[in-house]
């Protein structure tokens, strides 16, 4: 499926079936020649949520970002998109804020899923008072 990668200026091009795929040289010529032609074409997903693991604080909010590479992004709380008021909520931009009581358990998860590929990852969020 894949053909021998031509370099141009720390460049690759490789013709993957109908496919011209160009991409900058950051892994290894074999390995970018072997690469799962979907996965060129679509990034690397989502790979991680951060910060990993903190304390956030009754009221407050707490920004999380993403590892990796999403065409957009649906925040969860517990598996809720957005959350809700007795677990936090979270913005489209990846912003919690934590309920205005612990809950019981007194930790969530957040997960970022990806809406282009569906890859997913999360962390969990520890409410203190």
């Amino acid at each position: 499926m894949s053909q021998t990668p031509l370099s141009l200026a720390g460049f690759q091009v490789i013709l993957i079936g109908r496919f011209w795929v160009i991409a900058e040289v950051t892994t290894p010529t074999t390995q970018l020649a072997n690469a799962n032609p979907t996965q060129l074409l679509r990034g690397t997903g989502i790979t991680g949520v951060n910060p990993q693991s903190p304390k956030v604080k009754v009221n407050t909010t707490q920004p999380f970002t993403i590892t990796g590479t999403a065409g957009g992004i649906d925040w969860k709380v517990n598996d809720a998109i957005g959350g809700n008021a007795t677990i936090g909520t979270i913005e489209t931009n990846g912003v919690y804020k934590a309920p205005s009581t612990v809950p019981d358990p007194p930790s969530v998860t957040i997960t970022a899923v990806s809406q282009t590929d569906k890859t997913q990852a999360s962390t969990i969020v520890t409410i203190v008072p």
